[in-house]
């Protein structure tokens, strides 16, 4: 283990609840890379022969002269060649939020506009989300640049990458306009070394936006959306690679299921293909928070607090936190049609598929963000009541085993994602904010 101390890791931020955990918890199936281990330095319990590392934390000065702004979530890593690679990372911050910003714990902020800033709000209420991009040299294992990349936003949950190799970041809140702030409840482009778009991607819809995932070709995005009544999208592009150049939005409905959560009782069933068709979205910058309530009474499907979303190459796997018979988690896998989104899928529709119910917090608890693992496993990051949080491995079978327990807080782990070149994982710890890399033994790409 890398040796860092907990009052070290912890330092900059506020006091938290500190807890010990069990380190052999239930494994549905033996992990491919051994027992975790427990840390002597009390942060992060990992398999023999891995090393974790602390690149960036909340308070840390940037070089743009901010300070790393906490509520670390969502991220992606970005091949820049030459063994550097940009993390472009979301904060989850409210307006006048009373966590460390971008300006530290100072009130008034002192928001400027800029080529990257959407709202610098008014009567001084401000929109302390965005977005900040580390370029990190895997050689060296060093933070070479740290900068805000997107500002005024607010609480900038998860997102995705883009086939065309940028960062979306998705606000997870709807804010109507008319108020101190701007209208929020949308998406924004990130570009790893240019800075991000402040111009929001309004087709893509205005609801609590969660993540965002796409096809390979370009063309096609599927959106989460965290309510217990969310419902799942899709966004046909009009032209593939261009996001801003409009297109059209819809809702999954499912033959013979109008709800998936499992809640009352396991109606919704267990690798099971159920036929997909999608809805039309007639307006998808509404007013107010109204879109989830148009499509279900259309009959879209309703899950509990859709978040964390990725593609493997052909399929989409998502995250419903909350779903299932006891509240601890759903993943499902929906394979799309061969003619996705063109009028001939209606012949050959795409289906859903529930692949993962949690009945076990030891097992699963909580999924939240998703990426892919070069082996062709899930990576999930747990946001559960548990004293400790896990980064889960699911192989193709479904089958859950562990891969890193953090022990030095309670704190969600988020944005876990992989260097391009497969040998590095990165993630968030929540809270107090802190971007950390796993390296070791993994199986080669």
């Amino acid at each position: 283990m890398a040796r860092h101390s907990r009052r070290s890791f912890l330092a900059r931020a506020a006091a938290v609840p500190l807890s010990c955990c069990t380190p052999n918890q239930l494994e549905v199936t033996a992990s491919p890379f051994g027992q975790l281990q427990p840390d002597p330095a009390g942060i992060l319990n990992l398999p023999a022969g891995f090393q974790y590392h602390i690149l960036s934390r909340t308070g840390d000065l940037m070089n743009d002269g901010y300070l790393v702004p906490s509520a670390c979530d969502g991220m992606a890593a970005f091949d820049l060649g030459n063994g550097k690679v940009a993390l472009i990372r979301n904060h989850e911050l409210n307006p006048n939020d009373d966590r460390p910003t971008a300006f530290g714990s100072s009130k008034p902020r002192e928001f400027t506009r800029s080529t990257i800033t959407y709202d610098t709000g008014k009567r001084n209420i401000y929109p302390d989300g965005g977005t900040s991009t580390l370029i990190y040299d895997m050689n060296t294992r060093q933070v070479i640049d740290q900068r805000m990349s997107l500002m005024g936003t607010v609480r900038n949950c998860a997102g995705g990458p883009t086939p065309w190799g940028t960062w979306i970041t998705c606000e997870e809140e709807v804010i109507p306009a008319g108020g101190p702030l701007a209208k929020h409840g949308y998406c924004f482009e990130v570009h790893p070394t240019q800075g991000g778009n402040p111009n929001p991607i309004k087709r893509l819809g205005f609801f609590r936006h969660e993540a965002i995932a796409f096809l390979p070709q370009g063309h096609i995005a599927y959106l989460t959306e965290d309510r217990w009544d969310s419902v799942f999208y899709r966004y046909l592009l009009d032209k593939p690679h261009e996001i801003h150049g409009g297109g059209k939005l819809q809702a999954l409905a499912l033959l013979g299921y109008e709800d998936t959560t499992n809640h009352l009782k396991q109606s919704f069933p267990i690798r099971q293909q159920v036929t997909a068709r999608w809805i039309d979205i007639d307006d998808p910058d509404p007013e107010g928070d109204t879109l989830r309530s148009f499509a279900r009474t259309r009959g879209a499907a309703v899950f509990c607090r859709g978040e964390g979303v990725t593609c493997d190459g052909s399929a989409i796997f998502f995250a419903c936190t909350e779903g299932g018979h006891k509240k601890l988690g759903q993943i499902f896998r929906y394979v799309p049609s061969p003619a996705e989104g063109t009028p001939a899928e209606a012949d050959s529709p795409g289906h859903l598929e529930l692949f993962v119910e949690s009945d076990d917090p030891r097992m699963m608890a909580m999924c939240d963000n998703l990426c892919m693992a070069p082996t062709g496993d899930l990576v999930v990051a747990e946001d559960s009541k548990n004293n400790s949080q896990r980064l889960l491995g699911v192989n193709v079978h479904g089958k859950v085993y562990p891969i890193a327990e953090h022990i030095a807080n309670r704190s969600e782990l988020a944005g876990c994602t992989w260097s391009p070149d497969g040998s590095t994982l990165f993630f968030n710890v929540f809270h107090p904010g802190v971007t950390m890399a796993i390296t070791g033994p993994w199986p080669a790409v």
